[in-house]
């Protein structure tokens, strides 16, 4: 298992799927504009039912911030059936931090709201 060719695609086939969501999405918006409501909240979905743009961009925005993720995990994975567990302790650690500042972002205790 050659784990830079493995990381590799996972980081490729992430970029290519986000880039062609994010190019789909943006042309939708052109061709097809809907008009703001104004500022929403990150967690207010409800304007992704009805805006196939919106929908794509965030579904691109996911899979980017999602792909670093899937290869922490992946390379983790690697390095502990490689009895590598320093390693694999590292790249999980990488992983946590990862998810927790999300958490902490997407929940706002980063920078509460006023």
């Amino acid at each position: 298992m050659d784990l830079n060719r493995i990381l590799y695609r996972i980081l490729m086939a992430g970029s290519m799927i986000s880039i062609s969501l994010f190019i789909l999405g943006l042309s939708l918006n052109i061709l097809y504009p809907v008009e703001s409501t104004g500022y929403r909240d990150l967690l207010d979905l409800s304007m992704f039912s009805s805006d196939p743009s919106s929908t794509l961009l965030l579904v691109g925005v996911v899979i980017l911030i999602v792909t670093p993720m899937i290869a922490a995990v992946t390379s983790s994975i690697i390095f502990a059936l490689r009895s590598e567990y320093k390693f694999a302790i590292v790249t999980f650690l990488v992983f946590l931090v990862i998810v927790v500042s999300l958490l902490l972002g997407v929940t706002g205790k980063l920078h509460p709201h006023k």
